[in-house]
């Protein structure tokens, strides 16, 4: 007796999605004591994956952050996840840093562009924040240049 495609792609996407939720869950303890730029040379490796279409691998990160109860907060455990997945099917990803200032306070956030573009959460909300690092195909940091004041 076979398993039906639809059957087997359902059942590797569930063990996708439970995967990624551990790696979520450590990416919690691991983003207090190890440096931005350790864990985006360690998402950047290209692994030995089967070819997944960008956005089936963007949308199990996102499932697997709601399997753990955090869709919405830890941008940084949510970025490095999805950065290292689309990274490990050959995708063109960089991971950004950005700040803003909230009241007396900076406040900070990351997130993964494709192509240039955001994935993975709505561009307008990263349109408050002021990009100042990103990470390339290789894990390896680039500063973004600050704009000249007028």
């Amino acid at each position: 007796m076979s398993i039906h495609t639809p059957r087997r792609q359902r059942l590797a996407s569930g063990l996708a999605v439970a995967r990624l939720a551990v790696l979520h869950v450590v990416l919690g303890g691991l983003k207090r004591v190890v440096p931005v730029s350790s864990l985006a040379a360690w998402a950047a490796r290209p692994g030995r994956i089967r070819p997944t279409p960008a956005d089936l691998a963007i949308g199990r990160v996102l499932r697997a952050g709601a399997l753990v109860g955090s869709p919405d907060r830890d941008c940084l455990q949510r970025s490095v996840l999805l950065y290292r997945e689309l990274r490990r099917i050959g995708a063109p990803a960089a991971l950004a840093v950005g700040f803003r200032r909230v009241d007396d306070r900076l406040a900070g956030h990351t997130w993964v562009l494709l192509d240039g573009r955001v994935v993975g959460e709505p561009v307008a909300d990263i349109g408050r924040f002021v990009p100042v690092m990103t990470y390339g195909a290789e894990g390896s940091a680039a500063a973004i240049p600050a704009a000249p004041h007028e």
